[in-house]
């Protein structure tokens, strides 16, 4: 049917009705005029219900345009009127559409971003309840597993501290900052909570960033202890050597003996912050990895044996038994040689520091499961349970048996050393029956 305008068809309806109207009663009489209006009156009933139906059929393809209905395009035709509504509501359903899927791609596109960030970004609202967040905050407060969407902010944090500085952002409207020991996580982070504009301030929101600066924290606490430590060990020697110059300043000069005493004393002293120095650069430089390892080809027991050969006069001069026991057929290890010999001599200068005459040193070699051992045990006095977990720390010294001699530096390189080659290092010991100190380092491919 022609899309006639719905206006045309009323005029020209009333034209035609009048006309009849006045026909019929001219014709038939009144009765021909009654007739005649009953005819408009149903004519007119038939056309109200038909575009009746077409603007209900009109209203059902509307509802249908939504993506949830299947996004039915309004049908066109008669009347006009009808017609023009339904394509401007197509125009308007595919601008629609196409902003939808726009938003769809920007709003996986952000999910992607704060996927992939390492910083934890969490999104409140102002009753409480998280609207969303990312994976790295909810690895950081360790529950995963307890959030689903709706879920309050303190079921998932689980710190009052964090939760106030939510509130605080809330309360006040500016951003608010500080430091959270996570106790339970064994962790510390920065956490930032900044409100978000919104039109009703009865519902704000808030935005909270974690960050874990745990790893940051324990680097500035190990070099102000590093610092403090080399303080404290550097102050020794240099006392030493001042009251030894003063010594011979005021009047020892004139004893040969005496001055000859205090002589030795500031050579020794000053051996000993040489070393010292020499050991916290060394340190310094495998920490940060600045020092490039030369690798080759390392035959395990003639290092063993070599080693031997340099500590044996030390050894037979202090009266301590120095043995060698490497397994026959041992793999080879790639790795720098020089460091090997450094790490492995810092464990024999530990042992000869700990053990007394009448003791033995036993240095060891063998290959297990594509590893090759190395092993320096003595039978000294051995060390505390207590101080067992920290000799690897720097200038950590577990007692008197234990060579307070040393710079307290030795263990500690020799452990950056190992790990620089991909290998592990432990102690053992029980006072009183000893200590063995290994390291274990991969055997060369297909060897062993």
């Amino acid at each position: 049917m022609t899309a006639w305008p719905v206006r045309y068809l009323i005029a020209a309806g009333g034209a035609v009705a009048a006309a009849v109207v006045s026909a019929s009663a001219l014709i038939f009489g009144a009765a021909g005029a009654v007739v005649a209006g009953l005819a408009v009156v149903g004519s007119s009933i038939y056309l109200s219900r038909k575009l009746g139906a077409r603007v209900d059929g009109l209203v059902r393809d509307i509802v249908r345009m939504s993506p949830e209905e299947g996004g039915q395009r309004p049908r066109v035709g008669w009347p006009e009127e009808a017609d023009r509504v339904a394509r401007a509501l197509t125009r308007v359903g595919d601008r629609f559409a196409e902003l939808l899927r726009s938003e769809s791609v920007e709003r996986r596109r952000l999910e992607s971003i704060l996927d992939s960030m390492q910083q934890g970004v969490i999104v409140v609202n102002g009753d409480g309840v998280v609207e969303s967040a990312n994976p790295a905050a909810l690895e950081m407060l360790g529950n995963s597993s307890q959030y689903s969407p709706g879920s309050q902010l303190a079921s998932i944090t689980r710190d009052a501290r964090i939760n106030a500085l939510v509130v605080e952002a809330i309360d006040s409207g500016e951003p608010q900052q500080a430091s959270v020991p996570l106790r339970d996580r064994n962790r510390l982070v920065n956490v930032l909570t900044a409100p978000l504009p919104s039109s009703d301030r009865s519902s704000g929101r808030v935005l909270a960033l974690i960050n874990d600066v745990t790893d940051s924290a324990l680097a500035d606490n190990t070099r102000r202890e590093f610092v403090s430590n080399a303080s404290h060990e550097l102050r020794t020697p240099i006392a030493a050597i001042q009251a030894a110059a003063e010594t011979l300043q005021g009047g020892a000069m004139e004893d040969p003996e005496a001055a000859r005493d205090f002589l030795r004393r500031i050579l020794e002293d000053t051996a000993r912050m040489e070393a010292l120095v020499s050991e916290m650069l060394e340190l310094s430089r495998l920490e940060s990895g600045q020092t490039p390892l030369h690798l080759g080809p390392v035959d395990t027991g003639l290092l063993v044996d070599e080693m031997l050969d340099r500590f044996r006069p030390v050894a037979d001069q202090k009266g301590v038994t120095l043995e060698g026991r490497v397994c026959r057929g041992i793999p080879m290890v790639i790795a720098d040689r020089s460091r090997l010999e450094t790490a492995l001599g810092n464990l024999l200068r530990n042992s000869l520091q700990a053990t007394e005459s009448g003791d033995w040193i036993t240095v060891g070699a063998n290959g297990v499961d594509g590893s090759v051992r190395l092993a320096v045990s003595d039978t000294g006095a051995g060390i505390f349970s207590e101080h067992l977990p920290h000799v690897f720390e720097r200038f950590y010294k577990a007692g008197p048996s234990r060579g307070q001699s040393g710079t307290g530096l030795g263990l500690a390189i020799s452990k950056h050393i190992v790990q620089a080659h991909g290998g592990s290092i432990s102690a053992e010991s029980s006072p009183g029956e000893g200590t063995t100190i290994a390291f274990i380092l991969p055997a060369v491919p297909g060897a062993g």
